[in-house]
Order: C-alpha cells, then structure tokens, then sequence
C-alpha cells in the first residue's frame, strides 16, 4: 500500500552485494527527513545486479 517504485537507472557499481547494502544504509540516513504525515508506505532500496536480477533488499523506514 503506497509503495512507489523510483529507478535510478545510472545506479552505483559496487564490488559485492555486502558493499552495496552498506553503501544504502549510508543513503538512507543522508535522505532520512521526519515524516511529514503525507508519506505513507514503505521505502527500501533493491539492489539489483548488471542484468537486474534482484541480489537484496534494504528497508530504510
């Protein structure tokens, strides 16, 4: 329910599936702002690999 899909298409290279969920924690904090009642849903990052295929996902709520 609210869930919104946002692609970054140029995305970041990373060497391994353990540096990439690192490197979205990192993210989340610095895009975390307080809820201002109009967000609803939750919000993850899904690293994916060169072909797309889904390798984890990262809640960030």
């Amino acid at each position: 329910m609210g869930d919104e899909l946002l692609i970054d298409r140029d995305g970041v290279m990373l060497p391994d599936v353990s540096d990439a969920i690192a490197e979205a924690l990192i993210c989340a904090q610095v895009q975390r702002t307080p809820s201002k009642g109009g967000a609803s849903g939750r919000r993850r990052f899904e690293i994916v690999d060169d072909v797309g295929k889904l390798l984890a996902t990262v809640p960030i709520d």
